[in-house]
């Protein structure tokens, strides 16, 4: 089961990688790599469009996953790669259930895009962070909205 205590571990742990990853990649990134990102926002675009969360969803991993990989630090990498294991079966399923997680992420990374693409470094670490934070309410408010999914804390 989901739960919110699980989710709200994972984030603690989550949002400030995820937000050293945005300042990294933003030092790091060259033309290639805007280039996929600039793809998987179209894309996430067109999907919203459609109110096609699961295409969205494989985008926005897409475009996480890039950010992850332009870092150039494999040890950060590989610690995202195990927190995004456990914040996968969550994102998933707000990103299916929920069309304002869809524009937050939609919103949010057009901004991140923009700050690594002027390689502005603290500002992609705080674009990534409000996402991240604005992400885990929206997350838990989803949770919240389908209490079958989790059980109670015993």
């Amino acid at each position: 089961p989901m739960t919110e205590e699980d989710l709200n571990e994972i984030y603690f742990c989550r949002i400030p990688l995820e937000a050293l990853a945005a300042s990294c990649a933003a030092k790091n990134r060259q033309e290639d790599d805007l280039l996929f990102l600039k793809a998987r926002l179209d894309a996430m675009e067109h999907a919203l469009v459609k109110a096609d969360g699961e295409a969205f969803f494989g985008d926005n991993v897409a475009f996480i996953n890039r950010v992850h990989q332009v870092t150039g630090n494999r040890m950060l990498s590989s610690l995202l790669s195990i927190v995004e294991k456990h914040a996968m079966r969550y994102r998933y399923f707000a990103h299916t259930h929920s069309r304002t997680m869809l524009q937050n992420s939609a919103e949010g990374l057009h901004g991140l895009y923009e700050s690594i693409r002027a390689r502005k470094s603290a500002q992609s670490k705080q674009r990534m962070l409000a996402l991240m934070r604005k992400a885990h309410r929206l997350i838990a408010d989803v949770l919240r909205d389908h209490p079958g999914l989790s059980v109670p804390e015993s």
